[in-house]
């Protein structure tokens, strides 16, 4: 009882915070791009479109690193780290006083969909691991 309540808060708080997280950041980073970055709307609307591809293609590595190497739980902690490292840098290098265009975009093309595609994979499998087979 007492891990399923356990591990049901993990797998809630980690698509909670992640799905929050993408979803922010996709629905105006084309803006973003364009009036803070000075991409033409072009390169801006590539670039915003590169961000969701990324993140629907790294979970086939964040699936095999669970499966062969870490488990489910440790690859979900260690990519929602590397997550978290990349929105906390990606803030940090978009503050208007101090923009960092080579970070903000090394955080969120590298960590954060590399994170994401660690995270993705495993949560819900990990959930169904909970639950023994006749159930």
């Amino acid at each position: 009882d007492n891990v399923i309540l356990s591990v049901c808060i993990f797998i809630l708080f980690m698509e909670l915070v992640e799905r929050m997280c993408f979803y922010g950041l996709t629905g105006s980073l084309k803006t973003f791009l364009f009036l803070h970055l000075d991409y033409s709307n072009f390169q801006a609307n590539a670039l915003a479109s590169t961000m969701p591809a990324l993140v629907y293609m790294t979970p086939l590595l964040g699936g095999f690193i669970a499966d062969t190497m870490w488990g489910r739980y440790k690859t979900i902690f260690l990519f929602g780290m590397v997550y978290l490292a990349g929105a906390v840098l990606m803030t940090y290098s978009s503050n208007p006083n101090n923009i960092n265009k080579p970070l903000f975009m090394f955080s969120l093309y590298g960590l954060i969909s590399i994170g994401a595609g660690g995270i993705r994979p495993n949560v819900v499998s990990l959930g169904a691991d909970q639950f023994l087979e006749g159930n």
